[in-house]
């Protein structure tokens, strides 16, 4: 794997709130709940175009897609309460398990063993 150095104390890995994106939210009365569903190229961080992130003072900074996107994940895991994952490989051999879309917190659905954000500790 490529190392990549970034000379900076902090990076925004979203223009602006307005731009953050997801594969679906659902809104209910009270609560808003989002959903990334993970494909097989997260987990092998198979992308390597570049993308951009920014600098605290709004400054371009090109890296691998796959960095960018693990950066947003990251993000959104820690900030969002209503925060789903969905894991390819789960998904594909267990989707009759989800039981409740609306279930509160912050959920990831993946096989054992696998990387899983929760498992960071983040």
């Amino acid at each position: 794997m490529r190392q990549i150095k970034l000379n900076h104390e902090r990076v925004v890995v979203f223009e602006s709130e307005s731009k953050i994106s997801f594969d679906f939210t659902i809104k209910t009365n009270s609560d808003l709940f989002f959903f990334e569903f993970h494909e097989d190229q997260h987990k092998e961080l198979k992308v390597n175009r570049q993308s951009k992130i920014f600098d605290i003072h709004g400054n371009e900074i090109l890296v691998p897609r796959y960095l960018q996107r693990l950066l947003k994940d990251i993000w959104r895991w820690k900030n969002l309460s209503n925060y789903k994952i969905v894991w390819a490989d789960w998904f594909n051999s267990s989707s009759n398990l989800i039981l409740d879309l609306l279930e509160k917190g912050r959920i990831e659905y993946g096989l054992k063993d696998t990387f899983q954000f929760k498992n960071l500790g983040i």
